[in-house]
């Protein structure tokens, strides 16, 4: 490949760190063995350290910041996401200047919340450049709802141990999610004249020991003294040498601190001896791990450069990093890995080095079988993720995980490539048939998840609303608002678009006259189908007919993407949407009722305000039966309230007011109404209605005299219609 592509490595914390280091310079080398052209970055947390190092591989540096090093004193920050984004300003205005984003910060999300991270994330899938998560892990305490909105970003997730492949298939679209190992074990050693203290004929075990899991803890039972105990055991019942082996210079996290103390224990035993000499890169330190007969190892990149090195590692392990690795190399992590959140005592240490010792051509028959496919694999992986991108690019038209089912795509194309199928989760999905698809890219341009837009409507209104017929009031879901809306477009001539049931199916249709309102009244709890209604629209719109269109806010987005252009003569109306549940498990709930009443539904209206608004029930009606059920005891309708089964974009919405949500005006129900409008006759519904804009202020104005309606804060609507908000 020739093509030059500019790629940013972001989220590197210092060369300092030997783990850090592999995972930037190997990444960086076959990046430039991809093609000499391309261009790598990287952002650093230690740029003044960092900034000299690989000209041959890294054209430039950018500077990262923590943002508690940020003075408050000299600037002022709304929230901690704009103290972030100010700490990560560097790498923020160079998202234009580059094509792929690497995060190659393996142990990024290994410790907590990384909102930093997520700040950088956001900003670049606002400018749809390509994201991909580079050789990670995840330990499962870190997920939350936060980390889920962020892992989703990711145009690829490459992970570099099962255990987190496990963890993130569960958030994580499968064709985007690639399990490979850690880019370091194909790191190349470099030769460095080494003490004469690893030219024994005893042979060397290598100790590697990290403050981060030590902390200095002091006492019979620490950590510390069952190190000490190991040794002893070492010294007396082996001939081995011991090197103590740094791995992280940091200040404040160096290695050679708690390995200089442990030193200290054995000033006069010259069996013992400490590598620090100098600061070694990390390619110096694997060439030395490789001539170690044993290696016990805390820090994971130590112990990949003896994996790597065919070296029988024994690891101290704080996260799920060290037992994935080890799981993915000999099956099982039992009696490779000592973890941190467990007590490691002496006598623990001491079995697992005898289990190591005792089983050497055992183990090291497995490195030498399995480390040449992991060196393979790993020099393969840029490629791979690569192909990936093309793969997603040229197979899909935006992210599953992103993707509305709006149906823009498919009214779009051409030549008729694009279908809308249910996928196996019940969900209206595109499918491209790529005999007929000509390449042009208008499905992708149009597809409202790739577009970055916000819309904000400066002069936005919230109105409780009752339409003052009490017929049309019944038969609406809420305050009938819907239909006075609607009959002033038809009364111009003009024609209706909304969701209508068709036998069990919903689907959009178009109303020419007032009769047909029927059909479009009422919730429907499931996802509409658009079919060729954004086609149909265009063509009314250029005759110059006044169009009404109603949807939720993403099908009216898809709409206002796929017509390119404002049109005076469209009124579009998005509903406040708790999200689109599935149509798969729709219907098998009404064949659930089938079977146990043993009769054919043949009607479901939502929302039976026998008993008032407040009180709707869920009423089925059969051939021969109605029945009502209340909505805290209807199995579907509880699922889709808690979000069992909604679709996997309504979980992350880009469509809610203050984002993509360019409807004209929006309606829903006013719940809460009773605790500021008492004097209001909303036993039989009342509306919310929000202008949204100009055009939508003046279609409002149109139905004053047939509603009455009172004005509301937004501080109040909150409180009960989270839906629009969040």
């Amino acid at each position: 490949m020739n093509n030059k592509r500019k790629i940013l490595l972001f989220g590197h914390g210092s060369y300092l760190n030997k783990g850090c280091e592999a995972i930037v310079l190997n990444t960086a080398r076959v990046i430039k063995e991809n093609s000499k052209k391309n261009l790598v970055t990287v952002a650093t947390f230690d740029f003044e350290n960092d900034k000299n190092f690989y000209p041959d591989l890294i054209s430039s540096y950018l500077k990262h910041k923590w943002a508690s090093s940020i003075s408050e004193n000299k600037c002022i920050f709304k929230n901690d996401y704009e103290k972030e984004e100010f700490s990560h300003n560097d790498v923020i205005k160079s998202i234009d200047a580059n094509d792929i984003f690497f995060s190659v910060g393996g142990d990024n999300y290994c410790y907590g919340v990384s909102r930093w991270l997520y700040v950088i994330d956001e900003k670049i899938r606002n400018k749809n450049k390509k994201l991909v998560l580079w050789c990670a892990s995840v330990n499962e305490d870190s997920v939350d709802d936060e980390f889920i909105s962020d892992i989703r970003k990711f145009d690829v997730v490459l992970v570099r141990e099962s255990l987190t492949y496990r963890i993130l298939s569960k958030f994580v679209d499968g064709e985007r999610l690639l399990l490979g190992p850690d880019i370091a074990f194909s790191l190349d050693p470099k030769e460095v004249a080494v003490n004469n203290f690893f030219k024994s004929k005893e042979g060397v075990i290598g100790l590697n020991l990290s403050p981060l899991i030590l902390g200095f803890e002091r006492g019979k039972d620490s950590l510390f003294n069952s190190f000490i105990l190991l040794i002893n055991h070492i010294l007396k019942e082996y001939d081995y040498k011991i090197a103590l082996i740094p791995h992280v210079y940091l200040k404040e996290n160096n290695d050679l601190d708690v390995l200089r103390e442990l030193k200290n224990y054995y000033l006069n035993e010259d069996r013992i001896f400490v590598l620090d000499d100098r600061i070694y890169d990390c390619r110096e330190l694997k060439y030395i791990i490789s001539k170690c007969k044993f290696l016990i190892a805390a820090r994971t990149h130590a112990s990949i450069a003896g994996y790597s090195s065919l070296v029988p590692t024994l690891v101290i392990g704080y996260s799920i990093k060290s037992k994935g690795i080890a799981k993915d190399i000999f099956g099982s992590y039992d009696e490779y890995v000592l973890s941190m959140q467990e007590n490691i005592s002496g006598t623990k240490i001491i079995d697992s080095f005898i289990f190591i010792e005792e089983n050497e051509q055992k183990i090291r028959n497995i490195l030498a079988q399995k480390m040449p496919i992991f060196r393979k694999e790993a020099n393969a992986l840029f490629e791979r993720v690569l192909s990936k991108i093309k793969e997603l690019d040229e197979g899909n038209i935006t992210r599953k995980e992103g993707c509305s089912g709006c149906g823009a795509c498919a009214n779009i194309c051409p030549v008729n490539a694009i279908s809308m199928i249910v996928d196996s989760e019940g969900f209206l999905c595109p499918a491209i048939d790529k005999s007929k698809c000509t390449g042009c890219g208008l499905c992708r341009k149009i597809c409202p998840n790739n577009n970055v837009y916000k819309h904000s409507y400066d002069k936005l209104k919230v109105f409780a609303c009752i339409n003052n017929n009490k017929e049309e009031r019944l038969s609406s879901s809420s305050g009938g608002v819907f239909s006075l809306l609607s009959k002033n477009i038809l009364k111009k001539g003009g024609c209706v678009f909304g969701a209508a049931y068709e036998n069990y199916d919903v689907k959009h249709i178009k109303i020419e006259n007032e009769d047909g309102l029927v059909r479009l009244r009422g919730s429907k709890y499931v996802e509409s189908t658009i079919g060729n209604c954004f086609i149909d629209v265009k063509k009314e719109l250029e005759s110059g007919r006044k169009v009404l269109f109603s949807g939720v806010p993403c099908q009216i987005e898809g709409l206002k993407k796929f017509l390119m252009k404002e049109y005076d003569n469209l009124c579009c109306i998005s509903v406040i949407c708790h999200g689109v549940p599935s149509k798969k498990v729709f219907l098998e709930h009404l064949k659930e009722l089938e079977d146990f009443y043993q009769d054919k539904i043949i009607k479901i209206n939502f929302r039976n305000k026998d008993d008032g608004w407040e009180n709707f029930k869920i009423e089925y009606v059969f051939k021969n039966r109605k029945i009502k059920i209340d909505m805290q005891e209807d199995k579907y309708m509880q699922g889709f309230l808690r979000n069992y089964f909604l679709r996997q974009s309504c979980y992350d919405c880009n469509y809610r007011l203050g984002k993509k949500n360019t409807s004209d005006i929006i309606l829903g129900d006013f719940w809460g109404i009773g605790d500021i409008f008492r004097h209001f006759d909303y036993r039989d519904g009342a509306s919310a209605l929000i202008t949204n804009s100009k055009k939508g202020e003046l279609i409002f104005n149109e139905i004053s005299n047939s509603i009455t309606k009172k004005e509301s804060s937004f501080e109040y609507f909150k409180k009960y219609n989270p839906c629009l908000f969040s």
